[in-house]
């Protein structure tokens, strides 16, 4: 699924992978899979080239200060939260437009792998993670999933198993290269 408004351009190949699983290995056993989980995505985020709309980003941010907005103290406006921070709306937006591209790319990046190397997220998938927030919860599997799908959160859920599963893709294809 390709996001509107944003394009992938180039992406970094298998060889670059597997450059890092040989860097790797310089690291102790017991760390050397988490490292590499965060070396391989580092680099696939660093440099692949995505091109994104300014629109998508402005709305992202538009969203980014409703959702800001609607969660300040009761009493308190944006304009006063503003001067209390000593910031202006347009210096806010600045720094929110960077954290907007920073997401907006990893997202691109994700399922454009996702999409060109057939990974999919099931409602199996899924069924590990919701379970164990219902363990935290104290209710049902069923309780949590119909408590996320009210709330508007199920997407959250789906987006972190798709990032794990791309992550575990890119694992692969690094260690496969790295010989």
């Amino acid at each position: 699924m390709a996001i509107h408004g944003v394009q992938v351009v180039s992406i970094p190949d298998a060889h670059s992978l597997g450059q890092i699983a040989r860097d790797v290995d310089q690291f102790p056993p017991d760390i050397r899979g988490p490292v590499l989980r965060e070396e391989v995505m580092k680099r696939i985020l660093e440099e692949t080239e995505v091109r994104i709309d300014d629109g998508l980003l402005d709305a992202r941010v538009d969203l980014m200060i409703d959702r800001h907005k609607m969660q300040l103290e009761a009493g308190a406006t944006f304009e006063q939260q503003l001067a209390a921070s000593c910031t202006s709306e347009v210096a806010l937006r600045l720094e929110l437009r960077s954290v907007a591209t920073e997401k907006i790319r990893q997202e691109a990046v994700i399922h454009y792998l996702a999409e060109t190397n057939g990974i999919t997220v099931t409602a199996q998938d899924l069924d590990e993670p919701i379970a164990t927030l219902a363990g935290m919860l104290d209710v049902s599997t069923d309780e949590a999933r119909d408590k996320l799908t009210r709330e508007g959160r199920l997407p959250a859920f789906f987006q972190t198993v798709l990032f794990e599963k791309v992550t575990d893709f890119l694992v692969e294809q690094a260690l496969a290269a790295k010989v």
